[in-house]
């Protein structure tokens, strides 16, 4: 069996996702979390963010102070200003993952 070579990479870090409430987005934040990422969630809704934001705490209690999300609408007119916010907001981060997009 190979040793565990990437566990520890992204412990630590501070990780955007953007588009992170839908399927494979909320696996993606699982995954960090259990590899001692911090993660800030970015979708349009805010309600979808607060949602999965609370089902990650109540799925990992001792990461609640590494969860966290705000709403950005990339299909807005305003989506630079939109990013622009978005980043106030977070501060810097180590990683980006998009995973925004609209449904085929």
């Amino acid at each position: 069996m190979s040793p565990a070579r990437f566990t520890e990479k992204l412990a630590g870090q501070r990780v955007l996702l953007v588009g992170g409430t839908g399927g494979v987005g909320v696996s993606v934040a699982q995954a960090l979390v259990e590899f001692g990422a911090t993660i800030i969630l970015s979708s349009s809704r805010e309600s979808k963010v607060n949602d999965v934001c609370a089902q990650l705490v109540k799925d990992y209690p001792n990461a609640k102070d590494r969860v966290s999300g705000h709403a950005c609408d990339l299909a807005s007119p305003d989506v630079e200003a939109n990013i622009e916010q978005l980043f106030k907001k977070v501060g810097e981060v180590d990683h980006i993952v998009y995973m925004a997009g609209d449904r085929l």
